[in-house]
């Protein structure tokens, strides 16, 4: 399996690996045509449990899941908070890239092109994400658009507010992106 379908399969399993993160598991996976070998690493990361000849089935082979969510976030809000978690700590602005593929500066996109601009930004959503992501903002004369001003209007928010040069005396609430250190292991006094 190449470098770069590994790290698709990983990011399908919910696993968000870097380029150094894949280049550091093809030192010690990898083949020298530059493959990786998969099902080591799958074995040794004990994400999937690879059973062969299991007493309790008459299949050869059999994947057990574990720890995988393909799902996603199923509420639009919890999947809204998601995307502005990683675009805040990545410090990505979202506008520019949507208006690259709106030429003419209608304010939508085509389903696709919205996925595209996403994930080059490396904002990795899972298959029903989008979908929900594009039925949310959907435009209402044609399902096949994506009112990507309304969506970029919402992540917006974590960074600025729209009337500040008409109220500059306001105090503007700040969004904390949550940390990736585990809470359990903050040194107490």
């Amino acid at each position: 399996m190449s470098q770069k379908q590994f790290r698709q399969v990983l990011v399908l399993l919910g696993y968000n690996l870097s380029d150094e993160q894949v280049r550091t598991v093809a030192t010690e996976y990898g083949e020298s045509n530059g493959e990786i070998r998969y099902n080591e690493f799958l074995k040794d990361a004990n994400c999937l449990e690879y059973i062969i000849n299991g007493p309790t089935t008459e299949l050869k082979s059999t994947y057990v899941k574990k720890w995988t969510d393909f799902d996603g976030a199923k509420e639009h809000g919890e999947l809204m908070k998601k995307i502005m978690n990683q675009c805040k700590k990545d410090r990505v602005r979202l506008l520019e890239f949507f208006q690259d593929h709106d030429i003419l500066r209608k304010g939508y996109v085509p389903r696709q092109k919205f996925r595209n601009v996403l994930h080059i930004q490396k904002i990795m959503l899972t298959i029903p994400e989008y979908e929900n992501l594009e039925k949310f903002f959907q435009v209402p004369n044609d399902p096949t658009l994506v009112n990507y001003v309304s969506f970029n209007n919402e992540i917006e928010d974590i960074f600025t507010e729209k009337d500040l040069e008409k109220n500059p005396t306001k105090t503007l609430k700040s969004f904390n992106a949550p940390s990736i250190l585990d809470p359990k292991d903050v040194l107490n006094d």
